[in-house]
């Protein structure tokens, strides 16, 4: 009598593994799909460039003035997923590192002031460099520091 109820039990174990297998596939799918929704975000926010919040901010600001508000209501989501914040109402602009602006016509908060600094602080990451590479000081060539150096006099001269 065992060998016909094992059967079954084997069944239904083999029908609940699958099942467990099957959820636990589903959960790495979307884990997957989530880590590369992630990663593409992070991707898409790094490639945000001036150059291209500003031809995306310009598109939306003509979409505007040509009447179509749902078309621009519509990119203005898509960008917000990415890091890019866009507010028709005031009409300013913003992206997650801090960068901000005017929509209409399109200007850049500080962007005159944030050069400057640049430029300074390119200025003196050149200066520490160049300090950097600087030959050692000579050594001293008194009597009293003499003692103290254990490296050998240079050769004399040849006659």
């Amino acid at each position: 009598g065992g060998a016909r109820g094992a059967a079954p039990r084997r069944a239904a174990a083999s029908k609940a593994r699958a099942a467990r297998e099957a959820a636990a596939a589903r959960e790495g799918k979307a884990a997957r799909e989530a880590s590369d929704g992630r990663r593409e975000a992070a991707a898409w926010e790094a490639s945000l460039t001036d150059e291209r919040v500003k031809l995306i901010v310009e598109h939306v600001a003509g979409l505007l003035r040509g009447g179509q508000r749902q078309q621009a209501t519509e990119l203005v989501e898509q960008v917000a997923e990415h890091g890019l914040l866009v507010d028709l109402r005031r009409q300013r602009w913003a992206t997650a590192d801090g960068r901000s602006g005017a929509v209409d016509p399109f200007s850049r908060d500080n962007a005159a002031l944030e050069a400057a600094g640049a430029r300074r602080e390119g200025a003196a990451e050149r200066a520490a460099e160049a300090a950097g590479r600087q030959t050692p000081p000579v050594a001293p060539t008194s009597r009293a520091s003499a003692s103290t150096d254990r490296t050998p006099p240079p050769p004399p001269p040849p006659t």
